[in-house]
């Protein structure tokens, strides 16, 4: 197999610049650019992004972030700069068919641009816990590897199709910050609408991220006169620590929002309150953070935060009096509200335990609640991201 290689963003022409919906194709030829995928596809973590101007495609990564191209934001053809989109934007993820109200639709609130390639980080209003993201690969895509590509931008027949497509290619040869590739049957190709879309390898039985769809030929692709049908996608196997560091999870223990870490702790009178973090190791503060009830914490055994009912807030679990573990709903900005029961199958089950904490032990993207039983044991409630 020859290796060809590819200008990108010249010869090419960019896939995101029109209000489309991307397609890949796949083995049967039902449509030039792709198949739809069936519903055991498991590929609900790939989005449908609107700017407002454009539409691309991109993927859920965590809870609360997207990845996907950044020309797909970027106005007038100036670099993007990080922060709130410049026009109102949002992202679909989970509804593989458009026509169908599953899934989800949620604003983009901020963007990270990348500033060596055509990626951005978007992060959404609110945490999409029930979709299982796309794990990031960590090593570069190899000539002759196989790879599916999916998007939501046009077929060969389709100008705007309202449902996912997917396609198989194979890898050509790579670069630095990108690897070309081309189709491996002869309907497949990338069409406007699919940029920012995911390209995806198996590894270990489950599909992986390893690039995102950046230029295209656009051969086969509606209303183009264009033959050749090969690609180039954007690089992302380099990337987790920078995606890490810049597309957090909240943590459990920012109760006023900031970003960082802080402490809350009961007083000697009784009264809970917040010592913000700095992110450099120190506290301030020791603001209350449950005015309802001065001294109302004296009594209870423990606590432990987490954002237990998925609205991206930190919240605080605490055993009571009557061996209750209790919710206490963070507002984001330092406050607690509430006290609903959170175990009702034994009232008063929770006396005997010596010690909690909240953390995510499952992996599931939802708080938990691990706990030191009067056994000595510690045992994992699993938490459902609604309380």
């Amino acid at each position: 197999m020859s290796h060809k290689r590819y200008r990108v963003g010249t010869v090419l022409k960019l896939l995101g610049p029109a209000l489309a919906v991307s397609v890949l194709a796949g083995a049967p030829a039902q449509a030039v650019v792709g198949s739809v995928p069936n519903a055991g596809a498991n590929l609900g973590f790939v989005a449908k992004v609107d700017t407002g101007e454009r539409a691309c495609t991109g993927a859920l990564i965590n809870a609360w972030w997207v990845v996907t191209a950044a020309s797909c934001f970027a106005v007038d053809g100036q670099a993007l700069a990080p922060g709130a989109p410049a026009k109102p934007a949002t992202v679909t993820i989970g509804r593989t068919d458009l026509t169908t109200t599953g899934g989800h639709v949620v604003a983009v609130t901020t963007l990270v641009p990348r500033p060596d390639r055509d990626l951005v980080l978007a992060k959404l209003a609110r945490a999409v816990r029930d979709i299982a993201p796309v794990p990031l690969s960590t090593s570069p895509a190899a000539p002759d590897q196989a790879l599916t590509a999916a998007g939501y931008g046009r077929t060969a027949t389709e100008w705007v199709p309202d449902s996912l497509h997917t396609a198989q290619f194979t890898v050509e040869s790579a670069g630095t910050t990108t690897f070309a590739i081309t189709g491996l049957t002869p309907d497949a190709a990338l069409c406007r609408g699919d940029a920012g879309g995911p390209a995806l390898r198996e590894a270990g039985g489950r599909l992986e991220l390893v690039g995102l769809h950046h230029t295209s030929w656009q051969g086969g692709c509606y209303a183009e006169t264009e033959t050749r049908r090969g690609a180039v996608e954007t690089r992302v196997d380099d990337l987790l620590g920078w995606i890490t560091q810049n597309a957090p999870v909240p943590s459990s223990g920012d109760f006023n929002g900031d970003g960082r870490a802080d402490v809350a702790g009961i007083d000697g009178n009784g009264d809970m309150r917040l010592y913000a973090g700095d992110g450099a190791g120190l506290l301030s503060g020791g603001a209350l953070m449950w005015t309802v009830q001065p001294g109302g914490w004296a009594s209870f055994k423990a606590i432990a935060g987490g954002d237990f009912n998925g609205d991206g807030r930190a919240d605080v679990a605490g055993i009571d009096r009557n061996g209750d573990l209790r919710l206490y709903v963070g507002d984001g900005a330092g406050l607690l509200s509430g006290g609903a029961l959170m175990w009702t199958v034994q009232p008063g089950g929770w006396a005997s335990f010596k010690a909690i904490t909240g953390g995510d032990f499952n992996g599931d993207g939802r708080a938990d609640v691990a706990g030191i039983d009067g056994n000595g044991d510690l045992r994992l409630y699993v938490g459902d991201g609604a309380g």
